[in-house]
């Protein structure tokens, strides 16, 4: 299913709910003259933001199912805050660009009315020094295969 999660139909549930909301928020960002990247990369809804998508994705997720997001590795604090009592086995997987670079984006897996505790995952290198996808990377784009 795709939609915008504040129109979606209220009272559906799914097993898994995955989402990559807009990583700019509202006054946060100059957007971009291309309609599509704009959209994609930011809004200008100021009720519009992170804690949103958790609480959408909350309402449409069945107890013991997943939430998939991925989202600036900067607002991880403000991700696992509004996931809050909700929410439990956190998995927080940073994506590298290279090795010794800080991560940009991360994925972040939870399960709805879970008491499991978070962990860290090693994360994955996205590039080489030359800016090749390191093998791992292109296992997962190429080849399907999971991220583990």
């Amino acid at each position: 299913v795709q939609a915008d999660i504040r129109d979606f139909a209220p009272g559906m549930r799914f097993d898994h709910v995955i989402c990559n909301p807009p990583y700019m928020e509202a006054g946060a960002h100059t957007a971009s003259p291309d309609g599509g990247k704009a959209l994609a990369l930011g809004h200008d809804d100021a009720t519009m933001d992170v804690v949103v998508w958790v609480d959408a994705a909350f309402m449409h997720v069945k107890s013991r199912g997943s939430l998939t997001m991925i989202h600036r590795a900067d607002m991880t604090d403000k991700i696992v805050r509004a996931l809050g009592k909700r929410f439990g086995g956190v998995t927080i997987i940073p994506l590298w660009p290279r090795v010794g670079v800080a991560a940009k984006r991360v994925i972040i897996r939870a399960i709805k009315d879970s008491r499991s505790p978070a962990h860290m995952h090693p994360g994955l290198v996205l590039h080489e020094a030359d800016g090749a996808y390191t093998p791992a990377t292109e296992d997962i784009l190429r080849r399907s295969k999971a991220l583990a």
